[in-house]
C-alpha cells in the first residue's frame, strides 16, 4: 500500500498548505528522521509485493474517513484500485469515525494526529498500551521501550537517537502506517494591530506559536 500511493499527488491537493513527510513527525521537527524509507510511488513494486503475499484481488477493504478528508480518500481509492486493491469508502461524521476506528471496525482509516515540538506524541500513537496503539493493532516491543524511556528524559541529545531509531522501526521495519503529509502552520493576525512579529523557532500548537509582538493601540 505504501508503494501504491503517489504521496506527492496527495500533497498537491493542498497546494502550499502541506509538506510531504515520510515519518510520524513534521519535517519541521528537530527530531524528524530524514533517513527513513519514503516509499516513493512505485506501482510495479506494490503489485509485486502483493503477489508475493498472495493477495486475493476479490477482497474489498473499507476505508473510513470524514468529509474533510474525502478528496484524499478518493485519490487513495484510485491508486489502490490501480494495483488490484478494491476499497470501499465509508464516509462518516467525526463522532462515528472515532467509534468506528477505535472499535477496529475498519480495515483502513484516514486520520491525522497532532505534532507539537516535543515528539512525545509518538508514544500516544504507537505504544501498544495506548489508545493509538490499540487502534492500529500495532506492537513492537523495541518501539514501546524506546518511546517509554524517551518520555522520562529531558536531555535532547540523549532522546534524539531514541526517536530516530523508533521512527526507523515504525517506518522501515514495520510500515505501520502510510505517512502522507504535514499540514502547514498558518497563522492569521491583523498587521495594523500587531507589529514586530517573532514566531517560535519551531511550530507548536495553535496556541503557543508566538514568541514576541508589539501591540499597536
Amino acid at each position: 500500500i505504501s508503494y501504491a500511493i503517489d504521496k506527492n499527488e496527495v500533497v498537491g491537493l493542498f497546494g502550499d498548505l502541506a509538506d510531504r513527510t515520510c515519518a510520524p513527525l513534521s519535517v519541521l521537527s528537530g527530531y524528524y528522521n530524514t533517513d527513513v524509507n519514503c516509499y516513493d510511488y512505485d506501482p510495479d513494486m506494490a503489485m509485486s509485493l502483493l503477489a508475493e503475499a498472495g493477495w486475493d484481488g476479490s477482497t474489498t477493504l473499507s476505508l473510513t474517513t470524514t468529509s474533510t478528508e474525502i478528496d484524499t480518500a478518493l485519490l487513495i481509492q484510485q491508486y489502490l484500485a490501480d494495483v488490484g486493491i478494491n476499497v470501499e469508502i465509508n464516509e462518516v461524521d467525526a463522532a462515528t469515525f472515532r467509534t468506528t476506528v477505535r472499535g477496529t471496525e475498519s480495515e483502513l482509516a484516514l486520520q491525522g494526529f497532532g505534532n507539537v515540538v516535543d515528539p512525545d506524541h509518538m508514544y500516544w500513537v504507537f505504544h501498544t498500551d495506548t489508545l493509538g496503539g490499540s487502534i492500529m493493532s500495532y506492537q513492537n516491543d523495541r518501539v514501546n521501550e524506546l518511546l517509554a524511556d524517551a518520555q522520562k528524559l529531558a536531555d535532547p541529545d540523549v532522546r534524539l537517537p531514541m526517536y530516530m531509531e523508533a521512527q526507523q522501526l515504525i517506518v522501515d521495519e514495520d510500515a505501520a502506517a502510510v505517512f502522507l503529509y504535514s499540514s502547514a502552520y498558518l497563522r492569521a493576525y491583523r498587521n495594523d494591530r500587531l507589529t514586530g512579529i517573532e514566531p517560535m523557532p519551531r511550530p507548536t500548537d495553535v496556541t503557543y506559536w508566538l514568541r514576541f509582538a508589539d501591540v499597536v493601540e
